[in-house]
């Protein structure tokens, strides 16, 4: 690695106000206490606690997305893509807490649609990221990107 990429991540880290960094970190704890607990208890069993509970943890960060995407000017692109296939999850997975207090939901319920909507978005934001990164996507990187996503689904 060589000195000026160290440098400029370096200069990316000072710039990040420390009331951000103390949200991420607190935001953080809450995951690791909220994984804890889920091991302690073998898994999810409080739908009226689990589902709203990770439902407004998705919907935080999908705002934190948002608001990046608001307050910076340029290379916007990232944050509103990545917060709106956040929202499209978060979005699921309050639908399906909500068919879930009637009962089992039925099996493709709505809450599927909103989870399928998450993929297009957050591939989306790969592509973006790798044109910024690489310039311009050949047409066989486009297929191999398809073949696979295809085949991951």
């Amino acid at each position: 690695m060589t000195r000026q990429p160290v440098n400029a991540l370096l200069s990316r880290a000072r710039a990040v106000p420390t009331t951000l960094l103390r949200v991420y970190a607190v935001l953080a704890a809450v995951l690791v206490a909220y994984l804890v607990t889920l091991v302690l208890r073998g898994g999810p069993t409080a739908t009226l606690f689990d589902g709203p509970f990770t439902t407004g943890f998705e919907l935080l960060m999908a705002a934190l997305c948002f608001l990046r995407a608001v307050t910076r000017r340029s290379q916007r692109a990232v944050p509103l893509l990545l917060g709106g296939a956040l929202l499209m999850w978060a979005t699921g997975d309050g639908v399906l807490t909500a068919e879930s207090v009637k009962g089992t939901p039925a099996s493709p319920s709505l809450a599927d649609l909103f989870y399928l909507s998450f993929y297009p978005l957050a591939y989306l934001v790969l592509v973006v990221l790798l044109r910024r990164t690489r310039g311009r996507l050949v047409a066989a990187e486009w297929l191999d990107g398809a073949v696979a996503g295809l085949g991951a689904a």
